[in-house]
């Protein structure tokens, strides 16, 4: 039941003024939608998939620093290469070269995927995505995961 925020009279349907008073309603019960429960149900999916582990602690804060350079290569499409033959027993680069190696399997199933429209841009923008979300964490001297694709592991 509603009623005129002015005079507070009974409304009946949703008009757009009182039918009393003549006060302008601003919003009618029909337009008035919450939107808050469903941006909260986005919000919470989108934190379970970029809630990766972090195990930043299990790893010698020297070697991350010392391997700041090559942990960014392993995220640079090719340029994975110079960390692999130069520096893979470092674990946090070891580390960082299986995310890259991920991202560069994205990076070519996007290739491969061009001559579909739109699929191919947008695998290719996903990969693009985690090389910066990889890059972002060598940077910060994390040892995170990838969302959606960091979980899997093809280097010991």
């Amino acid at each position: 039941m509603a009623f005129c925020p002015n005079c507070g009279s009974k409304l009946d349907g949703d008009p757009a003024f009182c039918p009393s008073c003549g006060t302008r309603l601003n919003v009618t019960r029909s337009q008035k939608t919450d939107y808050s429960d469903d941006l909260k149900k986005v919000a919470d999916n989108l934190k379970d998939l970029t809630d990766t582990p972090d195990t930043t602690d299990h790893y010698d804060p020297r070697d991350i620093s010392d391997n700041k350079l090559m942990g960014i290569l392993c995220y640079l499409s090719i340029l994975w290469l110079i960390p692999f033959l130069t520096t893979k027993d470092s674990p946090f680069v070891r580390f960082h070269l299986n995310q890259g190696l991920l991202v560069l399997i994205v990076e070519l199933a996007g290739a491969v995927m061009q001559f579909i429209p739109i699929v191919g841009w947008l695998i290719g923008v996903i990969a693009f995505a985690l090389s910066i979300i990889g890059i972002v964490n060598v940077v910060n001297g994390k040892v995170q995961e990838l969302p959606l694709i960091g979980k899997f592991t093809l280097l010991k």
